[in-house]
């Protein structure tokens, strides 16, 4: 499980940023939206990120994702030496513009916390570090460090790694990343069993992940996922099925070449139909009615469909879903649905022992009550006078801290906690448009 994640100096985050997944001292859900990683220490089993356009919420989902595809990708045997490292640092300040770009984690595997960081910038990775906390001990112990890039300190218990030492480590290139490619054990468990079960998604455009639910649909488990799913949303849907069929022209789109439609002519699609209850005027159930999926179900049933399979995949199999837009199209009552499901994990057969998780960003406020949130589950992005993004929690307001009991999207969105979009006067804009 994630429980912290922290960057600086990337994008428009010019400081460190954190977000932490470690549940404060508050009870409230305690049931239901926490893990209980150990006698004292509680897990998140989601966040939601609000802010204003352009406040930085998609450069904190990018930079765990530029972590997360630095780790699996930065040793492969296609990188060369003199290949630029893809990292952007904040570009509003002459000092960070030279500074190295920052990322850590902290997250459990089975019984062990680990810490895992680097700094780096276009050239090279500067420093890297992992420690390990094992057994559940509250007591760190160094794994390496690596610092002025080529500088090792490689300690026994990560074993098999000195060795990897002793070879020409490239400048680019994580030492992690080589260990866990060279058959480092620990190191490969980190990579495989943590970085690999991060996914990120788009909530604005699913319909990418449609393909990969509809394979999900052979997955008896996953069928009773969805249907259950679809009954908490309210859809009326009580069935699923799926047929295959042959590509016709009226499927293709315009301009392809006699080629490529010939070859898609002789391909299958597998379509998905829902099925709903027919009713007689006394309301009495008379039959059954099946409709297309794509062309005649809604939209946000449609979209809801196309997450499904990645959702169902993350819970099922303890990953990490990061979702930017998240509840883009989606009705606040399947985003709801969606939610529960990660925050009721624990009260089906299925999937009790589930430690997956979900961080997403959207703009939802209708999401963002007391009644279905915790105070630490809530963070803002906002940028300050020097448009650098800061990241902080509704849990973080000291002064004026916000009863238990408040209304977190009215105060909100009457600007309590800041996070909200700065709109000029109308006026102003009037005189704009009409020369004035």
């Amino acid at each position: 499980m994630l429980l912290q994640f922290k960057f600086g100096n990337f994008r428009s985050f010019k400081d460190v940023a954190r977000l932490s997944m470690v549940a404060s001292k508050d009870k409230e859900f305690q049931n239901s939206h926490v893990f209980q990683l150990t006698d004292k220490v509680n897990v998140l089993r989601s966040a939601a990120i609000y802010g204003a356009n352009a406040s930085g919420k998609s450069n904190l989902i990018d930079a765990i994702s530029f972590m997360r595809n630095f780790v699996l990708t930065s040793s492969k045997e296609t990188v060369s030496s003199e290949e630029k490292i893809n990292v952007e640092p904040f570009l509003l300040d002459v000092e960070s513009e030279k500074e190295p770009s920052t990322f850590e984690v902290v997250f459990n595997l089975e019984k062990e916390r680990f810490r895992y960081g680097f700094q780096l910038n276009s050239e090279k990775v500067i420093n890297e570090w992992l420690f390990c906390a094992f057994d559940g001990k509250a007591r760190e112990s160094q794994l390496f460090i690596r610092e002025n890039t080529n500088d090792f300190d490689v300690k026994p218990a990560f074993k098999g790694a000195k060795k990897i030492k002793e070879l020409r480590v490239k400048e680019n290139v994580l030492f992690l990343s080589l260990c866990s490619q060279l058959g480092v054990e620990l190191a490969n468990k980190i990579v495989s069993l943590f970085f690999f079960k991060i996914g990120i998604i788009s909530g604005a455009e699913p319909t990418g992940y449609r393909n990969f639910t509809k394979e999900k649909m052979n997955d008896h488990e996953y069928m009773n996922f969805f249907i259950e799913l679809l009954s908490i949303a309210g859809t009326g849907i009580n069935g699923l099925e799926k047929q295959e069929a042959k590509y016709t022209e009226k499927d293709l789109p315009d301009g392809l070449n006699d080629e490529t439609r010939l070859k898609l002519l002789n391909m299958s699609k597998i379509d998905v139909f829902t099925k709903h209850n027919m009713f007689d005027k006394d309301g009495k159930i008379v039959g059954e009615v099946v409709f297309n999926m794509e062309n005649q179900e809604s939209e946000g049933t449609h979209q809801l469909f196309c997450l499904a399979g990645p959702l169902f995949d993350t819970i099922k199999n303890n990953r990490i879903m990061i979702v930017d837009e998240f509840s883009t199209k989606l009705h606040p009552k399947l985003a709801r649905a969606i939610i529960d499901f990660f925050h009721n994990i624990g009260e089906g057969e299925v999937f009790s022992n589930s430690s997956s998780q979900i961080i997403f960003a959207t703009h939802n406020t209708d999401i963002m009550t007391n009644r279905f949130f915790r105070r630490d589950q809530v963070y803002f992005v906002d940028k300050n006078h020097r448009e650098s993004s800061t990241l902080y929690s509704l849990a973080d307001f000291k002064l004026g801290k916000p009863r238990k009991d408040a209304s977190f999207n009215k105060d909100y969105i009457a600007g309590k906690y800041g996070a909200i979009p700065s709109i000029g006067s109308l006026d102003d804009l009037k005189e704009l448009i009409n020369g004035k």
